[in-house]
């Protein structure tokens, strides 16, 4: 935008990647740089030939709002290397087959959340990342620990359906899904930092142009 050329939202994420991937050479994903770019709700699908497909959820307006009323994230006060830890999953994909298969199965999950939301159901939501989670975890040490764990029990135990570390694992933000009922309970619980936060609908954006 400084020099007056405009990027569209698959550019922006591209060149994204090429940068932190290739350039700086970081083991990571490319979702982030997508979920970014593009903004709103969307079911995104990595190629074999590093081609990434987005489509939009097309649900209610109510669904949405729905999630955003059942969400909820904290900070666990643990900062980590995100590239050591995706690392070691790499690692661990390349040389057992069962791990493989555990990913077909968490893909398998997103597919089954993108029809609840297409058609309007929410509710299933919480159990959906609850069995993803469960899953994640077995990748990879280090993707969760004793206290991760620990605050994870005590949130299901004061009324989340589900929920998950958000990023590589390790540390960084705890997001549970629960009826917003319940959400002080779970806050008493765990008596970690509490995000604010909504859902972003637009994606990257200019905000100022200095003329």
């Amino acid at each position: 935008a400084f020099a007056n050329r405009h990027a569209s939202a698959d550019r922006l994420a591209r060149e994204s990647c090429e940068i932190e991937i290739n350039r700086c050479g970081e083991p990571i994903g490319k979702q982030d740089q997508y979920a970014a770019a593009f903004g709103g709700l969307n079911f995104i699908q990595f190629n074999p030939d590093d081609s990434v497909h987005v489509e939009p959820i097309i649900c209610k307006r109510e669904t949405v709002e729905q999630l955003q009323l059942q969400s909820l994230v904290f900070y666990t006060g643990i900062t980590r290397r995100a590239a050591n830890v995706l690392a070691q999953q790499q690692s661990a994909l390349a040389g057992e087959k069962k791990k493989r298969d555990i990913t077909k199965k968490m893909v398998e999950l997103a597919q089954s959340l993108r029809r609840e939301l297409q058609e309007n159901r929410a509710t299933s939501f919480g159990e959906i990342i609850h069995e993803g989670w469960l899953l994640k975890k077995t990748l990879a040490r280090g993707i969760t620990s004793g206290a991760i764990d620990g605050w994870y029990e005590k949130a299901r135990a004061a009324g989340a359906v589900g929920g998950k570390l958000l990023g590589a694992g390790a540390g960084g933000f705890l997001m549970f899904v629960a009826p917003p009922e319940k959400h002080e309970a779970i806050a008493r619980a765990l008596k970690l930092r509490r995000m604010d936060f909504r859902f972003e609908t637009q994606g990257s954006k200019i905000i100022f142009v200095h003329e």
